[in-house]
């Protein structure tokens, strides 16, 4: 795919043009460059279609989820010689070669989850050889959405046993999103019976824990497929489905015993 390159230079030439790198362990770097992005917005599909035996048309397969993409950026590296020009290469490759990182790009409030770095293609600009090159790199994103950069986070307190309680969750997002749940009971209460039901989908949840009890925290999370009573594994007091939000308005119906539900959720989107 052809698309247009950009120039490089020094940090002082384009102080607000860079890219923000953030490590699986949170450390977070910046590089100040000038880049060229291609197929940002690029997306696929998992639905393919089978012809009908003896009659018209075809029938549609697949799950309808996103595939995975990649990302494609280019840069112009110039050195003021070639010591120059190899530091700042293995500098734009040392942070993009790195594995499940979060990269900014053109919004500071939003960001992809990048698996790691999968090709590199250089090439000498004539007449400048050593010292100013152009780079293709190329980023798989088995995530393929863009997030927020923190959590949404709805807190609950019930201060009495409740039955099919509403709580409303709005998802400003154009995608449904995984949930994390957190359950903390109150002061001489157990949460030992808890039911948590998704009222758009029918989708509901079971938490069965006789030891959660205050001050016992249990989490549910939903991006991980984890339950946890504080630091143990407890999955095995967990039933139903892992719930999520779709996008846009949402209804939750709780039952169970007093206690905080807190729910939080990253919001994503296509683009």
């Amino acid at each position: 795919m052809a698309f247009k390159r950009v120039l490089y230079d020094e940090k002082k030439a384009y102080p607000d043009e860079y890219l923000t790198f953030t490590s699986s362990i949170g450390v977070e770097q910046r590089l100040y460059i000038r880049t060229a992005a291609a197929n940002v917005n690029d997306i696929s599909i998992r639905l393919k279609e089978a012809d009908k035996a003896f009659a018209h048309g075809s029938y549609a397969y697949g799950d309808g989820k996103i595939e995975s993409r990649k990302l494609k950026l280019s840069f112009h590296i110039k050195g003021a010689d070639q010591r120059d020009h190899d530091r700042r290469y293995n500098e734009l490759l040392q942070l993009f070669s790195q594995r499940d990182y979060s990269l900014r790009l053109a919004r500071e409030d939003r960001e992809y989850r990048v698996a790691g770095l999968v090709d590199v293609k250089q090439k000498w600009l004539r007449g400048f050889k050593w010292i100013w090159s152009d780079i293709d790199i190329t980023l798989m994103l088995t995530d393929p959405f863009i997030y927020a950069l923190s959590d949404t986070t709805i807190k609950k307190v019930f201060t009495s046993a409740q039955e099919s309680a509403a709580i409303n969750v709005y998802n400003d997002s154009s995608i449904d999103v995984p949930l994390i749940l957190e359950f903390t009971p109150v002061e001489g209460e157990t949460m030992d019976n808890v039911k948590l039901m998704h009222v758009e989908s029918g989708e509901q949840l079971l938490l069965s824990d006789s030891l959660l009890s205050y001050p016992r925290k249990a989490k549910i999370d939903g991006t991980r497929g984890t339950v946890r009573r504080d630091n143990d594994n407890s999955i095995n007091t967990f039933s139903g489905v892992f719930l999520h939000a779709w996008a846009g308005s949402n209804t939750f119906k709780y039952t169970g015993s007093p206690g905080e539900l807190k729910i939080s959720f990253r919001k994503r989107w296509f683009v």
